[in-house]
């Protein structure tokens, strides 16, 4: 940990046996700013899977650690908390979710996908504070509830999102936004899953920014292949599309309501 004004070293943890293998793949800092949360173990790349997986959770003043929780043969693939800073969720690469308190590690409810093994996971938690809504790599998107772990949604394959990076929400969290890889973009509704409505961007359509304005009417999408869609969060219809000379990348609202 580094001095933010100075560059000066606070404080460094050295991992058990120095292995490289355990550098963490995701780290995220509690809403107060308290307590850093860290996880180790294995990676994507070759000779990185024999690492058995932990998450640690460290005091950012002197990097004291208040826990460890270890996976056994799983690996962590993603974390986030809940918007008090209570629950620590864990996505394995043996399918399951883990909600860990933040205060102490211990698990207080477990999700199983299922029998595949995800690679990418995405999570969402609404703002509501009641839902955790998540795409695992399995084919489905999934809704569990908070406090419990108690599934309230599935949406199957076909309509679930093909990748980690395929879904949104609109500002008040009341909407997701994804695409299917037939290139179709699906509104549903948080609470529910239920499918608002569908907008074709074209079988060929490969998504890569979002940006929703900020009275949550309008919806931006651009495309690897330069296309940039307006649509009505309402209805799902289109406003207006221009066309870029190449691929759109990133999408941001500036304060005068351009994109």
């Amino acid at each position: 940990a580094l001095v933010a004004a100075s560059g000066r070293q606070r404080w460094s943890q050295r991992l058990a046996g120095g292995d490289e293998r355990r550098a963490p793949s995701a780290v995220l800092t509690s809403p107060d700013g308290a307590v850093v949360f860290a996880a180790f173990g294995g990676g994507k790349g070759p000779g990185k899977e024999g690492a058995e997986g932990v998450v640690r959770a460290l005091e950012v003043g002197a990097g004291e650690e208040k826990w460890t929780h270890d996976l056994a043969d799983a690996l962590p693939r993603h974390i986030a908390l809940s918007h008090d800073g209570a629950i620590l969720f864990v996505g394995t690469s043996s399918g399951s979710l883990l909600a860990v308190s933040a205060a102490d590690g211990s698990v207080r409810w477990t999700y199983e996908v299922g029998e595949t093994v995800p690679d990418d996971w995405n999570f969402y938690v609404c703002p509501d504070r009641r839902s955790l809504i998540f795409w695992a790599g399995d084919g489905h998107l999934h809704a569990v509830c908070v406090g419990s772990g108690e599934r309230r949604w599935v949406i199957g394959p076909g309509e679930a999102p093909p990748s980690d990076w395929a879904f949104c929400a609109s500002p008040d969290g009341s909407r997701l936004f994804f695409c299917t890889s037939e290139g179709l973009l699906r509104a549903v509704a948080a609470a529910s899953g239920e499918i608002c409505w569908t907008y074709s961007l074209g079988p060929e359509a490969t998504p890569h920014a979002w940006a929703a304005g900020p009275d949550g009417a309008c919806l931006f999408l651009g495309t690897a292949q330069g296309e940039l869609h307006a649509l009505d969060v309402a209805a799902g219809s289109r406003r207006w599309m221009y066309a870029a000379p190449s691929a759109l990348t990133s999408c941001t609202l500036l304060p005068d309501g351009s994109a």
